[in-house]
Parts: structure tokens; C-alpha cells; sequence
């Protein structure tokens, strides 16, 4: 994912994306008030997707920043812009709203942080030969007073194997354990409490469908969960899991059903296909669109 990290010198504040699920997971990219960013695909696009991720648009969607909040706004007629898994097409976002472009997870943060006016210019030459005479004084100041390289014994402060085993653990935090109105977050986005029950909810009820052999409501469910609480690591680590297994079942099916339809076995062949449509969580991929064109070949017949 390309960043364009925005510059602010007008004093406004600023807000900054964080990307939360995707293949740029993890970073953060800074925008400025009274501007306008495209996201997608394309290369003139402010935020650019990797061109691998084809549910994504080459001129996907477009925010634009005040200084109290950002618009988004859908500029694709083929793929969504999500809000807690809803299609939108003009939407307002504030302080820790969320939004889904293909696989890539959004959150939006008002940092309220400036940069200083003269951000980007160089040192003066006199300015860096005064610090570096500062360095050197100082450092014959330390020679002259020596230094002890063993430092004292003191028994309040020093820290041991065995007294950082006696330390008490630290106090686990989940949704059913945070008080009404407190926030937690590790990803440095505040998730109310109601917001983490809500994510602990969707969490059970994917390893219900799980358990029943449902994977592809399952993987909706954890997706779900994600979205409301993105330190989620239950749901992280179980949609990861089960994203893979469904893929390896729409593989599976792919193949047996040109198999049958190889050998003009083509009841077997539509019934291995519609799998491979309903299964397919990818609506782009090559095995989706061949299957859905065989399947429509079949019953066409």
C-alpha cells in the first residue's frame, strides 16, 4: 500500500488512517485538513491498494477532510465501500470510524497533533557547529569527573530474576470483564465496551456455525467481530484459520467438478460448481467467474 503522508502547516489538526486488516496492516497515514485523497488501485490515487487485491477499484473511493470529520464517498459502480459490513455511498466519519475498501480495514484517528512551521528546513551550518562544540565539552567535562563503571549495590532498586517472578501477573482484560463506558485498545484505536461485547457475541456465534460445519458463516461472523473489536485476537486467529479452510474447499470442488465435467458427468459437475459459487468469497477470482459461466453453460443445456 502506497502512503502519501500529508503535511499540515496551517496549525489545523490532523487525522491520521490506520490500516487494520490488509497487506499494509499496521500503518498509518496521515492526512491533512482541507484536502481531498482518492483511494485505489490506480496510480494516481493519493492511497493506493495493491494491484493484487481485485475487489478493489482503480478509483475506488474518495475522502475528503475537514476539520471536525472526513466525508467518504463510493466512486465505484461495481465494488462497495463498507461501514460495519454495509455498502454506503456517502458516508461521515469521525473520531475511530471504520471503513472497508476490499480487504483492506480502515480506522480513522483525530490526532489532533500540528507541525511546526518551519518543518522540512535544514539546520543553519552555524547552529550544527555550535551543537557539536556543546558535544565536546561536555564529553571532556565527563572525562575530567571520571565515571564509576560499576554501579552501587542498592537493594530498593535493584530488580532480580526472582523478584520479577514474585511480581503479580498482569489483570486479563476481555469484554465481559471491562466496565460500562471504559475503552480498551492495543492497536491504538479506543473500542467501547459495548463495542467489545458486540465483537464477543459475533466471536460465539462464528464457532457455533463452525462447530455445525457452516465455515463460510463462520468466517462472516469473525469478520464481524474484527470489525467492531480489532484486537480481537480469538477472531483474528479463527477467521485466518477458517478463510484458509474455505479456500482449500473451493479448491477442492473446482477440481472435482472439471472432473465431471470432463467426462460429461455434468449433473455431478453443476452440483461442484453452484459449491464453488456459494463457497467463494472472492467474487473476482478466476474460479469464481469460470464456475458461475459453466455452471450457467450446464443448465443451459
Amino acid at each position: 500500500m502506497n502512503m502519501q503522508h500529508a503535511e499540515n502547516h496551517t496549525g489545523k489538526p490532523v487525522f491520521r488512517l490506520i490500516v487494520l486488516q490488509g497487506l499494509g496492516r499496521g500503518k498509518k497515514i496521515n492526512l491533512e485538513t482541507g484536502r481531498q485523497y482518492l483511494v485505489g488501485r490506480a496510480e494516481e490515487c493519493n492511497i493506493q491498494i495493491d494491484m493484487s487485491d481485485k475487489t478493489v477499484s482503480r478509483r475506488h473511493a474518495q475522502l475528503v477532510v475537514t476539520d471536525k470529520h472526513i466525508v467518504i464517498e463510493n466512486l465505484s459502480a461495481t465494488n462497495p465501500v463498507l461501514i460495519k459490513g454495509k455498502p454506503v455511498k456517502k458516508m461521515t466519519l469521525k473520531d475511530k470510524g471504520q471503513f472497508r475498501v476490499g480487504d483492506s480495514l480502515f480506522a480513522v484517528e483525530k490526532t489532533g497533533k500540528t507541525l511546526p512551521a518551519d518543518s522540512g528546513k535544514t539546520i543553519p551550518p552555524l547552529r550544527i557547529a555550535l551543537i557539536a562544540l556543546l558535544v565536546v565539552i561536555c564529553g571532556g567535562v565527563l572525562l575530567l569527573l571520571g565515571t564509576d563503571s560499576n554501579p552501587p549495590d542498592n537493594p530498593d532498586i535493584t530488580m532480580t530474576k526472582s523478584s520479577l517472578d514474585e511480581l503479580p501477573p498482569l489483570p486479563e482484560t476481555s469484554p465481559d470483564k471491562v466496565a460500562a463506558g471504559n475503552t480498551f485498545s492495543t492497536t491504538g484505536l479506543n473500542v467501547s465496551s459495548e463495542d467489545m461485547k458486540k465483537a464477543d457475541q459475533h466471536f460465539r456465534q462464528g464457532m457455533f456455525f463452525y462447530d455445525t460445519g457452516n465455515i463460510s458463516r463462520a468466517v462472516d461472523e469473525w469478520n464481524q467481530a474484527v470489525i467492531f473489536y480489532p484486537d480481537h485476537a480469538d477472531a483474528q486467529t479463527w477467521f485466518l484459520r477458517a478463510e484458509r479452510e474455505l479456500e482449500e474447499k473451493v479448491k477442492t470442488h473446482y477440481q472435482n467438478a472439471q472432473l465431471h465435467y470432463k467426462y460429461m458427468r455434468y449433473s455431478d459437475a453443476a452440483h461442484e460448481f453452484r459449491l464453488v459459487v456459494e463457497l467463494s468469497r472472492d467474487k473476482n477470482s478466476d474460479q469464481y467467474i469460470n464456475a458461475l459461466k459453466s455452471l450457467n453453460e450446464i443448465q443451459g443445456r
